[in-house]
């Protein structure tokens, strides 16, 4: 048998409109928050992906070697269940991210900081470059017209 329908989480995309009840909106809010801190939330990303796709691929194996084979009732439930616990999780995802990353800083206080890499590539190691001898006459104008203001 063959499921016969699309489970209401991947039903609901309006794109102009957040919903709760959307895996759409969960994924695109979890792509907006992962932005605080790219490289180490991705992998916390990651890793619930990874879980629940395994987790769907074994539910879909299981389903297809049922004796006797299931219904489209059955599977349409199973399928709804799993994609319920996706939705759940990735809503979840969220205030997870923040809460370990925001600031800068890992949930146990420790300061992540930037790749070394990225670090001697801007010249980090060497300091700041020293204060300029005369002041960018640009930035007088600037500062003259505000005062004017």
């Amino acid at each position: 048998a063959r499921s016969s329908a699309v489970p209401v989480p991947y039903q609901t995309v309006d794109p102009k409109n957040l919903s709760r009840d959307s895996a759409y909106w969960a994924h695109r809010t979890v792509f907006n928050i992962a932005k605080i801190k790219y490289a180490y939330a991705m992998r916390d990303v990651r890793a619930v992906q990874a879980k629940f796709e395994a987790e769907g691929a074994a539910l879909v194996a299981s389903l297809d070697a049922a004796s006797p084979p299931l219904g489209a009732a059955a599977l349409n439930a199973a399928y709804a269940e799993h994609a319920a616990r996706v939705l759940q999780a990735f809503w979840a995802l969220p205030d997870q991210i923040v809460e370990r990353y925001a600031d800068g800083w890992l949930a146990d206080g420790a300061p992540i900081g930037y790749p070394e890499g990225w670090l001697r590539a801007v010249g980090y190691m060497d300091g700041p470059p020293p204060p300029p001898q005369q002041p960018d006459p640009s930035q007088q104008q600037q500062q003259q017209q505000q005062q004017q203001q």
